[in-house]
């Protein structure tokens, strides 16, 4: 029996090897989806990565806004968006280590100051984390576990 086995927990050792490897590549290929979270479910929505509000628009922060002629708007009592200028939402960059995990950063360098303001607020937050985990990358790894199981 055992020479029937063999071969399937010697590749079972290789594919796990691959796992991290595949993790960090789906990772990286659904970059966008994983930074549109952050920027559209989180921080559009004025909530932090523990899932909390982060604040809301004051009178001023309105007046300042509307005589800009910003098209995204910052009416009083409504949630922080981080959508002034656009340059921190459109700057976002995603860097995927080898263990499968990520940092989303700002490449304008506002990630520093939002985060000394607000705390931390460029990680996703739980529900999120368990979206990226259970829907973009688990089926990618079973799928590669089913697909190299059978190359015996």
């Amino acid at each position: 029996m055992s020479t029937i086995v063999t071969p399937y927990l010697t590749k079972l050792d290789s594919i796990e090897l691959e796992l991290p490897n595949i993790a960090r590549q789906t990772v990286i290929d659904n970059q966008e989806e994983i930074k549109d979270l952050l920027k559209y479910k989180q921080l559009a929505l004025g909530k932090g990565s523990d899932g909390e509000s982060l604040g809301v628009y004051s009178q001023f922060t309105q007046s300042y806004a509307d005589r800009d002629g910003l098209s995204i708007p910052k009416t009083k009592g409504q949630p922080y968006n981080f959508q002034w200028s656009s340059d921190t939402f459109n700057s976002m960059g995603l860097f995927a280590t080898k263990k499968g995990e990520f940092d989303i950063f700002s490449i304008d360098g506002k990630k520093d100051l939002l985060e000394s303001i607000y705390g931390e607020i460029f990680d996703l937050t739980e529900e999120h984390n368990q979206y990226v985990n259970i829907e973009i990358i688990l089926p990618t790894l079973q799928q590669y576990i089913l697909d190299n199981l059978t190359l015996i």
